[in-house]
């Protein structure tokens, strides 16, 4: 004998043995269905985060700062002699190695494999005008006299100039300005 009660409103037959309404094991099992499948993708979300992470640090390893080629050392000794070495990485990520050195301040100094100087990155004082090429910093000081280069970096077909006020200067390889970065 079936027994019917008011839920929500609604007529909801009660289910004949255990005496409940089919209505309410609906709803929880719909609740259970959807907190398994939030808890899979959360899982799915982890495993993927750390095989990341895992593939990155096995792409950059740590290594001495004696271990870096000698006209690294030079450059850092040269432009950055009062800044304290926290790490210097070796990068196998890329086509070729590359070198990375991270001072104490936050500042950082990208290498290629041939120890060219591909981008540097100051944080608390402007980037050494010796490593800029000199129609940049003609450039610069005639059209931008008041600012400083925070960051300089390089890639295949341009140079990019960072300033402090915020705008990024963009040159050819022949050191022509073509324009700002959005």
């Amino acid at each position: 004998m079936a027994y019917a009660c008011i839920c929500h409103f609604f007529f909801v037959p009660l289910h004949p043995i255990l005496k409940i309404s089919t209505f309410y094991i609906t709803i929880k099992t719909i609740a259970i269905m959807k907190l398994k499948s939030l808890l899979l993708a959360l899982l799915a979300c982890l495993f993927t985060l750390t095989s990341c992470e895992k593939k990155e640090s096995e792409d950059k390893k740590m290594i001495e700062f004696t271990s870096l080629p000698t006209k690294i050392q030079q450059m850092v000794a040269e432009y950055f002699p009062t800044l304290q070495v926290a790490a210097a990485l070796r990068d196998k990520s890329s086509r070729d190695d590359a070198y990375e050195v991270i001072f104490t301040d936050g500042t950082q100094l990208e290498f290629s494999r041939k120890c060219d100087l591909t981008k540097v990155l100051c944080i608390s004082f402007p980037v050494p005008e010796d490593l800029l090429p000199n129609p940049v910093r003609d450039y610069l000081t005639i059209h931008f006299p008041e600012n400083y280069v925070t960051e300089w970096s390089k890639d295949d077909s341009r140079w990019e100039a960072k300033l402090n006020n915020g705008l990024e200067l963009i040159f050819d390889k022949n050191y022509q300005f073509v324009g700002l970065d959005d």
